[in-house]
């Protein structure tokens, strides 16, 4: 069952910070990802396991956001290593591929979120972009 649950965010930040940046990224037409499909995954690899209502949940909680992190942590690596190969090129390595192309740290995120569908031993991670 779908539930619309509205959040309102309006924050005063300095011109130059890296929230500014942050905020400026997300609100421009150059992210690959709607803006709130970006919001959503980093505030639940965050603060889902603060939500669970038991300790198993807690637990599969916690699994599924240091999944998530790992895999973040793995697509900068990946960056900062082509940063390194292309210096002689000193141009701005963009986050994601062209338009409509899915990077493989995005397909991995999709993949998570089937991974809990699935009745492997991988069924213990949670889809927290799932609905009940």
């Amino acid at each position: 069952m779908l539930e619309d649950i509205e959040l309102r965010i309006k924050v005063r930040v300095d011109s130059n910070s890296a929230e500014a940046a942050v905020l400026r990224y997300l609100n421009s037409k150059n992210t690959l990802y709607p803006k709130i499909d970006m919001v959503l995954i980093s505030l639940i690899s965050y603060w889902l396991p603060m939500t669970s209502q038991s300790e198993e949940e807690r637990q599969k909680s916690i699994h599924s956001c240091l999944y998530r992190l790992t895999l973040h942590q793995q697509y900068l690596q990946d960056i900062m290593s082509t940063d390194e190969e292309d210096e002689s090129e000193k141009q701005h390595i963009k986050p994601f591929k062209a338009k409509g192309e899915k990077t493989d740290y995005f397909i991995a995120i999709e993949e998570s979120k089937n991974i809990s569908n699935s009745n492997s031993d991988a069924s213990t991670w949670v889809n927290p972009l799932k609905t009940k």
